[in-house]
């Protein structure tokens, strides 16, 4: 009987049952859906944050750095803060990615420090600013906005919170935050 079915001669007859999965299929399934969504998850935070990872220069956890630049300028980095260098015609244009920088400029050689669409410049005489960028406090700095600080130490700074706003000249002892809502200068605490 079964040797005719197998030739061909006799229709075969009945339901055909499809195999069920068994418990260790679905189980090795989940395991590699949970595997791929962590792979794409630690990728997509390495993407958001690589402009921080490949800095030009990076601290770490409690540790302090200090630069001198080519033209003189000096940089003190803060711990946890990563920054890139660029700029033409002796003119350093900095750009801050997360944490703080004191920047004392030469006379003569004005100095710019972009973050979060932000940009600071100093005057072209002597000048120290401070300019911090952190997560907003109602973000988790991953996705959420930046609240960038500038403070202007000595001489003058101009700061335009984006390309279309006006600018704000701050002079030495007055700091302004921007991304918390309107930004007006300041006087700096003394305390």
């Amino acid at each position: 009987l079964t040797g005719r079915a197998f030739d061909g001669g006799a229709a075969v007859t009945g339901r055909q049952t499809s195999a069920r999965p068994t418990r260790r299929h679905v189980l090795r399934r989940a395991a590699w859906g949970v595997g791929a969504a962590s792979i794409a998850a630690g990728c997509g935070a390495v993407a958001l944050r690589w402009p921080e990872l490949s800095a030009t220069y990076r601290t770490g956890t409690g540790e302090l750095r200090t630069i001198i630049l080519a033209d003189g300028t000096r940089l003190e980095l803060d711990a946890e803060t990563s920054l890139d260098e660029g700029g033409a015609d002796r003119r350093p244009v900095l750009r801050l990615h997360t944490g703080a920088v004191a920047v004392t400029a030469t006379d003569g050689v004005p100095v710019t420090v972009q973050a979060a669409g932000m940009r600071a410049t100093t005057s072209g005489s002597a000048g120290e600013l401070a300019v911090s960028c952190r997560p907003a406090p109602d973000a988790a700095g991953w996705f959420g906005g930046r609240v960038v600080t500038v403070s202007c130490l000595a001489g003058g700074v101009e700061v335009r919170e984006s390309d279309a706003a006006a600018s704000t000249l701050l002079r030495a002892g007055y700091s302004i935050a921007v991304g918390r809502g309107p930004a007006a200068p300041h006087p700096l605490d003394n305390a």
